[in-house]
């Protein structure tokens, strides 16, 4: 057997390798494949960035996708996958652009180049191709989460139903499997719960999956505290206006009811969740809270204090403006909003550590 047939032998076990999910053995065989044209370089490459990016490893994936097109300009699954790992989004918009000029009938490629729309705020225009690409191909797995992914990110309730529709053609795609648990962390969370427990019970490798049912939580209930926010604004401007016509203490009083309304909805979310949680865990709420707290500490901890900031300031002063006068409008008005703010902040902050994480 000559050496470019033994090379292809090889990368054919590979590719089959990749398939089982063995990306890491797969990546040990690849990297022993001597490259010796440059087919041989853009197609081990190739496979290198198929198996890197199935471990996560982007950076990885987008240096071997870089070499394979290197190697052969006009191959076209070079240039596919380095659209796939490319950081920069207008740079995969350049890519899948490209792909479509190398290759127009092929629909993974319009099904991409959705995506890459998507990355670029083109939401209309990524709709539609995406649609476009499922109505070509209703049976492509790919396509059809591609499309999910565009319909989610618009937040279209029919992104459920193209999700549903994947899981009904290919039961193990996980892709789906976490998008669907996904859309469902915030209003059945207990669903949500089971569906990503029974990914991490086939793989227990899913690092983000155990940060999602973290973020069930502590998502939720800084989701809580923004809706909390808003009618807090409303209902204190109410009570100002009952206090400028004289009223102070049933301005104080209104300002005292609507805190203590607000701040039992978000401890009522926070209890709903862990409960759910901790249902679908097969454990009490409390220790379904202690095992997610320790997935993710940091932003746990940022996250609890942001809610304490943005929901109890404006209790805390009702309940002391009731028993006395603030010594200044900064101690009656601004310390509150100010403690508000930082409140929001640190939750931003907390929502960028998750993000970090789960890349």
């Amino acid at each position: 057997m000559s050496g470019e047939s033994s090379a292809h032998e090889q990368i054919k076990r590979a590719q089959a390798l990749i398939d089982l999910g063995r990306q890491e053995q797969a990546v040990e065989l690849l990297v022993t494949i001597p490259q010796t044209t440059p087919l041989l370089v853009a197609t081990v490459n190739c496979f290198l960035a198929y198996a890197f990016a199935g471990l996560g490893k982007k950076d990885e994936a987008y240096a071997c996708a870089r070499r394979a097109l290197e190697a052969e300009p006009n191959n076209d699954t070079a240039l596919f996958w380095l659209a796939i790992v490319e950081p920069d989004d207008a740079a995969a918009l350049q890519h899948t652009s490209r792909l479509i000029e190398l290759d127009p009938d092929w629909v993974p490629y319009q099904s991409l180049h959705a995506i890459s729309l998507l990355r670029n705020g083109r939401k209309e225009e990524a709709e539609a191709v995406a649609r476009e690409a499922a109505r070509q191909a209703p049976e492509d797995v790919y396509v059809l989460g591609n499309l999910g992914d565009v319909l989610q990110d618009k937040r279209s309730p029919e992104a459920e139903q193209v999700y549903a529709r994947i899981l009904e053609m290919e039961p193990d795609d996980l892709h789906a499997r976490k998008a669907l648990a996904r859309i469902k962390q915030k209003d059945e969370a207990d669903e949500s719960a089971r569906l990503y427990t029974d990914i991490l019970a086939t793989d227990p490798d899913q690092g983000d999956v155990a940060l999602q049912l973290n973020w069930m939580v502590f998502g939720n209930m800084l989701s809580a505290c923004a809706y909390v926010s808003t009618r807090y604004a409303i209902a204190w401007l109410l009570a100002g206006l009952v206090y400028a016509v004289g009223l102070r203490t049933v301005a104080v009083v209104i300002g005292l009811l609507a805190s203590l309304i607000f701040v039992s909805r978000v401890a009522r979310s926070f209890r709903s969740d862990t409960a759910k949680l901790g249902k679908a865990l097969g454990m009490s709420p409390r220790a379904a809270f202690i095992r997610i707290y320790g997935k993710l500490p940091i932003s746990s901890i940022m996250a609890t204090l942001a809610t304490i900031m943005m929901t109890l300031p404006p209790l805390i002063w009702a309940v002391l403006a009731l028993v006395g006068r603030a010594s200044s409008w900064w101690a009656a008005v601004g310390l509150p909003i100010l403690i508000m703010a930082c409140g929001w902040g640190l939750a931003h902050a907390a929502v960028r550590v998750v993000r970090t994480y789960q890349r």
